[in-house]
């Protein structure tokens, strides 16, 4: 399913209780919504950064991450996205994993208050939504963003692997970056993770980050995103994105073991020796410019 989008911004490393968001006004003909950080976005603003970001992620926004979303002047008519739904099933005790591509009404549908991990067989379901959006700047730059959001918070907190690979682009490089929101009944925290830090793996052509999934016991509501500003290197831009989930205790420097290859998981994760039987193995998606 492809869909034309907008993409948007940049932040820092920090943790943040969420704060309600609420529409007011600036002015009689001005409307605007605050968000939890005390960001002033306009309501045209916001309409727009829906159609990429989710709405906990807006609600984190910061004011540098606002300002460099405007300064883009992003023309709506100039995105490609693309969203897969998945449903993951894992036998922890046999160690199978089976992924299934589902549509988006069985998607939202699922209700994870009444599927739970069975005690008996040790069966897991899991449903994910991974979204990648591409933008065109027309200046021979553009933008790049990837999304995965759970319906039903994993069993197995360990460092997961969200990445993206190119063709006929290359990041723009200090501006890879990463966030992980988890959240209680709409109360949201999140932490970024940085273009230079420790979680990142830049190549070449793409990065990924591995993301050390929280081990809040209460949360009924995880997302992970990356992106980066990217530079265009010839006449055909294609990205393939892939989130894969560690069903087994991993460590960081396991889970940054891995090139960016066409023969990798999905077009994109290629891991090391065996350390690909640690993940799901889940299905990635693609768009082209």
């Amino acid at each position: 399913m492809k869909i034309r989008f907008v993409i948007a911004a940049f932040l820092i490393i920090i943790f943040v209780p969420f704060g309600f968001v609420k529409a007011q006004n600036i002015s009689d003909d001005i409307s605007y919504i605050t968000n939890q950080n005390g960001v002033r976005i306009s309501i045209t603003d916001y309409n727009l950064l829906t159609n990429i970001y989710s709405n906990a992620y807006i609600q984190t926004m910061t004011s540098e991450g606002y300002e460099n979303f405007k300064a883009k002047n992003i023309n709506i008519n100039n995105l490609v996205k693309s969203e897969k739904y998945y449903k993951t099933v894992i036998d922890h005790l046999n160690n199978v994993v089976t992924n299934t591509e589902v549509t988006e009404n069985e998607f939202n549908n699922y209700n994870p208050n009444i599927q739970t991990l069975s005690v008996s067989n040790f069966v897991e379901t899991q449903y994910k939504k991974l979204s990648l959006t591409l933008s065109d700047n027309h200046d021979g730059y553009g933008d790049i963003f990837v999304g995965l959001l759970w319906k039903m918070i994993p069993s197995t907190r360990a460092f997961d692997v969200i990445a993206v690979r190119y063709v006929g682009m290359t990041d723009v490089d200090g501006t890879q970056y990463g966030r992980q929101i988890w959240g209680t009944n709409g109360n949201y925290s999140y932490v970024e993770y940085g273009w230079n830090g420790t979680n990142i793996n830049r190549q070449d052509n793409g990065f990924g980050i591995s993301m050390n999934i929280t081990n809040d016991s209460t949360i009924n509501y995880l997302e992970n995103y990356i992106g980066s500003a990217v530079q265009f290197t010839g006449n055909f831009q294609w990205a393939g994105a892939s989130y894969q989930h560690a069903t087994s205790n991993t460590t960081l420097a396991q889970s940054k073991s891995y090139t960016l290859a066409e023969n990798g998981k999905n077009g994109v994760i290629l891991f090391t020796g065996n350390i690909g039987e640690k993940y799901d193995n889940m299905p990635g998606v693609y768009c082209e410019l």
